[in-house]
């Protein structure tokens, strides 16, 4: 029974932060985003509100859980879990999820994507706060050109950078580091 019959919309300020986590090869497609936020969203039992201050939309295939019925039915049971976690009372079609004539989808697919709002604004969060702590002065670029094979041409190119990049420091800046 597929429970995610329709392609799943994210609007506004979650598009946005969830297209520049894909652009940036954090994640493959927007389905594999969907899939870990809501389950950090699930996770910490929170679910996020629409924000549609930007214009940007994102849409999540739902061929993606067509291909995957097993990935789709374990975000359920966890969206499951999550409420009897919170004393949520569960009709018997939540339980046993029955079938579609008796299981109300919509809002279980909504629940999963609140949940998945709040994930995306996480995954948002945590990829600022590592951009914070990779700083241009902490980072050596090496760039080696597919010419240069040899060790010494690696060598003399790694001297190079390092004359560029990685500031010399004096005596004196190293005892007064050190004598603090």
């Amino acid at each position: 029974m597929a429970i995610i019959v329709s392609d799943i919309i994210i609007n506004g300020k979650h598009a946005s932060i969830a297209r520049s986590l894909i652009d940036n090869d954090l994640y493959q497609n927007g389905a594999e985003l969907f899939v870990e936020a809501a389950l950090l969203g699930i996770y910490y039992g929170r679910q996020g509100e629409v924000d549609a201050t930007t214009q940007d939309r994102l849409q999540v295939s739902r061929t993606y859980f067509d291909r995957r019925t097993q990935l789709e039915n374990i975000l359920f049971i966890f969206l499951q879990h999550e409420k009897v976690y919170q004393r949520r009372a569960l009709s018997a079609a939540e339980v046993f999820n029955i079938n579609e004539n008796t299981l109300e989808l919509k809002p279980l697919v909504e629940e999963l994507k609140a949940h998945a709002l709040f994930g995306i604004e996480k995954l948002g969060e945590r990829y600022s706060k590592l951009l914070i702590k990779v700083k241009p002065e902490n980072v050596v670029d090496v760039l080696l050109d597919q010419e240069k094979i040899s060790p010494e041409e690696i060598a003399t190119k790694v001297t190079e950078d390092e004359k560029h990049f990685v500031k010399p420091q004096l005596d004196e800046e190293i005892e007064a580091i050190i004598n603090g």
